[in-house]
């Protein structure tokens, strides 16, 4: 069936609103659910009857790629049918037959020759098993014939946008992908690649001359590749509502093969690939990375090299951020994002040391506060950065900020008014803490931009001026005093050696709010400070749940006694002796609180 004649009877369809559907596998969707299969009737300008059984057979058997399909005759409906190829096609002929049909959209597909690794033989002449034909033409007693089979299945289906996106598919046979799901058997991409690059026998085959010639099978496969990326501008998924999901396997394909950590491919193939990737819609962008969450740790580590090498090669080499590095920085946003929904590699492989080295942060850092001149900063992609680097552009954040706060503070005195530039905090030793808070509260009235100003300490009865040591001093004693057991904001672990904020304090959220500014104006006038919270405070603070790993880093002796109580299998309540309280203590005094109001049981 021609592409030309299926968009043509797809225009026919038209959205069927109600009517009984001629269903042999079920009666219609439940009743509040509307049924997204498409009515049409058959015209004489339709393809032909076996075009229709055709497209019935593709959506017995692979679907329509809508997630939760309500047509019982598609494999995507969660109670579809499940059929082996045989029965699949009796029933697409019986649906055929009837008068009115009910075709998902996205059924009416053409399935382009393909490689699949197996060394099955194929019942459709479309399905290449390249597995077979690898065996068979590296074998010590191959033919020609045999060797220019292989030769001629790679070069026709590895240079072709369609057959690449329709190869390597789970069980060797054809499958719809939809947002979540890829349809790709990614171990059988990374078989088929490794496969290929093992095999040093030079195979037989026909060169662009039409003359017999011999190549290694790898080098065939980077010959058809880079006819394919030729292909790829612009881009046959970035732009057209015509274009499907299917096509997008293609990227995902090309990011798995091992090639692109060569260098005499960046030209031909890895640049092209990543100006690509980049020019695809976001949804398909989004829907790549989805994809990605399949890939197996050592694999996908692997495509991660790939683009740091590429990265590191480029920035070593000519000292500036050009669009390929930008590009291929863009296309490891989308790794890491993956690799962010679903852990297979620490987020510390995504660092890139010859950006962190190399990079001038202080010009990138203006880039990144001019858009509209510069769209590429790597403040934008915080993720190839390591702590030394985002603590350096912290502080030219705050640098800048201090600036503006300081012309800003002096505009204003000139046209009326008498504003100090500087935030300025007079206290006392013996009352640090309330004169702080009293000074930082006392100021706000709404406005929190006066801490943006520099910061400036006084100690009352004290002559000096801060120069920066007393601005030190003053946090030093401040935190030391805040976490002071007898102030009672915070308690001590003594398992884990860090704070926990204390419950019997939790209701002063404006006392904590303050606490809070005061470690933000340390940060900001770039104070390191000596405090020690579990790494759970900063997962919060981050959006993180947490989690019983969590509760082991602040509170080990609780940990292990929940652990024990999820491990027991007997009663709990009669071995164990607790229930639905717990007791924490408050100034010496043990005190009880439910965990559930109402709730309490046993005598605990």
């Amino acid at each position: 069936m021609s592409d030309e004649s299926m968009h043509g009877s797809r225009d026919k369809m038209q959205l069927a609103e109600g009517g009984s559907h001629d269903r042999p596998q079920g009666e219609a969707a439940e009743r509040g659910v509307r049924d997204v299969s498409v009515a049409y009737t058959p015209s004489p300008d339709y393809d032909s009857c076996r075009s229709l059984i055709y497209s019935y057979f593709n959506q017995i058997t692979m679907g329509c790629g809508t997630i939760y399909c309500t047509n019982r005759n598609c494999f995507s409906c969660p109670e579809g049918p499940r059929l082996d190829p045989t029965s699949a096609a009796l029933l697409a002929v019986k649906l055929a037959q009837s008068t009115t049909h009910f075709l998902c959209a996205g059924a009416a597909v053409t399935i382009p020759e393909s490689l699949q690794w197996t060394d099955s033989p194929s019942s459709s002449a479309e399905l290449v098993p390249l597995k077979k034909l690898m065996e068979a033409a590296t074998a010590a007693e191959s033919t020609v014939s045999t060797q220019l089979e292989l030769a001629d299945a790679i070069r026709r289906c590895f240079s072709s946008l369609e057959s690449v996106s329709w190869s390597f598919l789970r069980n060797a046979r054809p499958c719809r992908a939809n947002e979540e799901s890829s349809g790709i058997d990614f171990d059988a991409v990374s078989d088929a690649f490794a496969a290929m690059a093992k095999c040093r026998k030079p195979i037989a085959m026909v060169n662009a001359e039409g003359a017999l010639t011999d190549s290694i099978v790898n080098d065939m496969v980077a010959m058809a590749l880079e006819g394919l990326v030729s292909k790829l501008t612009p881009p046959p998924a970035g732009t057209g509502s015509s274009n499907t999901l299917e096509q997008l396997r293609m990227f995902v394909v090309l990011l798995l093969w091992p090639g692109l950590l060569e260098p005499e491919f960046y030209n031909t193939i890895f640049k092209k690939l990543c100006a690509s990737i980049n020019h695809l819609r976001q949804e398909h962008r989004d829907t790549i990375q989805r994809w990605l969450e399949e890939v197996k740790e050592e694999a996908f580590r692997e495509i991660i090299v790939a683009f740091q090498q590429f990265i590191t090669i480029y920035v070593n080499e000519y000292r500036c951020i050009d669009d390929h590095v930008a590009s291929a920085t863009k296309v490891l946003k989308i790794l890491w994002g993956s690799n962010q929904s679903k852990t297979r590699v620490s987020y510390k492989d995504f660092y890139n040391d010859a950006i962190n080295e190399l990079v001038d942060f202080t010009e990138d850092f203006a880039r990144w506060k001019d858009t509209q001149r510069c769209p590429f900063s790597f403040c934008d992609h915080p993720f190839v950065l390591d702590p030394s680097t985002k603590s350096k552009l912290l502080q030219l954040d705050a640098n800048n900020q201090m600036r503006t706060q300081i012309r800003s503070a002096l505009f204003r005195s000139i046209f009326g008014g008498n504003e100090c530039p500087y935030l300025i905090l007079k206290v006392r030793r013996e009352n640090l803490i309330r004169d702080t808070l009293v000074q930082i509260s006392a100021q706000q009235d709404g406005n929190e931009t006066f801490l943006k100003k520099p910061l400036k300490v006084v100690f009352k009865g004290e002559e000096g001026i801060d120069e920066g040591g007393v601005q030190k001093e003053f946090f030093q004693l401040i935190v030391r005093q805040m976490f002071d057991l007898n102030y009672g904001m915070f308690t001590y672990d003594d398992d884990s050696r860090s704070f926990w904020f204390s419950a019997t304090a939790l209701e002063n959220a404006r006392e904590f709010n303050l606490i809070g500014k005061v470690f933000g104006l340390a940060i900001y006038n770039s104070v390191i400070l000596d405090v020690h919270f579990p790494m759970v405070v900063y997962k919060k603070l981050m959006g993180f749940k947490p989690s019983l790993l969590d509760l082991k880093d602040c509170n080990p002796g609780l940990a292990r006694g929940l652990q024990s109580l999820l491990e027991f299998e007997g009663d709990v309540e009669e071995v164990f002796a607790r229930s639905f309280v717990v007791d924490y203590e408050e100034f010496g005094v043990m005190k009880t609180h439910e965990l559930k109001p109402g709730e309490r049981r046993g005598g605990g």
